[in-house]
């Protein structure tokens, strides 16, 4: 024959077969590689600025901390000299039970504002990486499941 000889069908690549439950498995597992491998990297960005969080809420804390310090020296020392100052014990005693009570209602607010900065920095701190975790995870739960 001088035309070109047709090629019978039966020697023409079948279709593509649906993938194999390996070769599905095997797909997964790289998807979800490289989506962790993501996560990895963004994930250190996180702790970085979780670190700057943290450092910054401790300086807060230490700060308020010498400032309450600071407070409850000055209250003890100007009632240690009103005491001094006193002809009368009643009147003394009357100057030292107004600072404890002042120093003792000083220490609880000054406790309770210090709690408070703590546990900003450790949520803000965390939030940023816990966010991304849970992304992470929703991410690689739907992987399957878009097949």
């Amino acid at each position: 024959m001088t035309t070109k000889t047709k090629t019978p069908a039966e020697a023409v690549s079948p279709a593509p077969a649906e993938p194999s439950g390996a070769s599905k498995v095997n797909a997964w597992a790289k998807d979800a590689g490289e989506k962790l491998r993501d996560a990895a990297a963004k994930a250190t960005k996180d702790f970085k600025t979780a670190g700057n969080i943290a450092i910054e809420g401790e300086v807060q804390h230490n700060t308020r901390l010498l400032q309450l310090a600071g407070d409850l020296l000055n209250a003890r020392s100007s009632a240690t000299l009103s005491i001094l100052q006193q002809s009368d014990f009643k009147q003394a005693g009357e100057i030292e039970q107004d600072f404890l009570k002042s120093a003792a209602e000083t220490l609880s607010t000054g406790i309770r504002e210090l709690n408070d900065i703590r546990m900003a920095t450790l949520r803000d701190a965390s939030k940023a990486y816990s966010d991304r975790a849970h992304a992470a995870i929703d991410q690689l739960s739907t992987i399957g499941s878009k097949s």
